[in-house]
């Protein structure tokens, strides 16, 4: 039976792809590189320092990689200033429908702490996640599966009584090699690029809590 449900955030609760690809785009520019929607799409869900380190700056010391993640960071926040976010489709009724059912939640996400902060504050749904696993909290990022294993740790529940959410297959991948069944939106990504989720949905209005509990 499930008990909690782990949020991916960044295509998840908010289709943020558009400002988050042009955040990436800037970094990739100021070392003259360019960087497409195929190439972004690639590394989705994929700590930030690790993008740094295999597609930027392929000898990055620590310091370099944290600093150039964080100045993405700084371009993402600039661009939800200037553009707006918003909610995906059906979540907000959903969030609700979870929390009055007693299902416990939590967010894993690649992104830097300061920046999940700023965007579930700015979309007004921090209280109904009792933990938030950021890159910070993790030594390796998706599609390893220490995201979703501390998160499902932390919320004092087994692999097998929580549930992924998730829009990347590089997410997919670690939530299903750590044990925890997971279901696809496609936010960002085409159905047959989330083959390996147990589920595959387009909108939160396509689930309710009882499907949840009995996945």
């Amino acid at each position: 039976m499930i008990k909690g449900v782990i949020f991916d955030m960044d295509g998840v609760i908010t289709d943020n792809k558009e400002q988050d690809f042009l955040a990436w785009k800037r970094v990739f520019a100021d070392f003259n590189l360019d960087l497409n929607m195929d190439g972004y799409k690639s590394f989705t869900g994929m700590k930030g320092e690790d993008i740094v380190s295999k597609y930027i700056k392929l000898d990055a010391n620590e310091e370099e990689r944290a600093s150039l993640t964080f100045r993405k960071e700084e371009y993402f926040i600039e661009e939800i200033e200037r553009t707006g976010i918003e909610l995906t489709e059906g979540i907000d009724k959903f969030l609700k429908d979870l929390k009055r059912n007693g299902i416990k939640m939590a967010v894993g996400t690649a992104a830097m702490r300061f920046k999940a902060n700023a965007i579930l504050t700015k979309l007004g749904v921090s209280e109904f996640f009792e933990i938030i696993v950021c890159g910070e909290d993790v030594s390796k990022g998706k599609p390893d599966p220490e995201t979703y294993l501390k998160a499902a740790k932390l919320l004092n529940l087994k692999e097998e009584e929580c549930v992924v959410i998730e829009d990347a297959p590089n997410g997919i991948k670690a939530a299903k090699d750590g044990g925890i069944k997971c279901i696809g939106i496609t936010t960002t990504h085409k159905k047959e690029e989330l083959g390996q989720a147990d589920k595959i949905i387009d909108s939160f209005n396509e689930l309710n809590v009882e499907e949840i509990i009995l996945l």
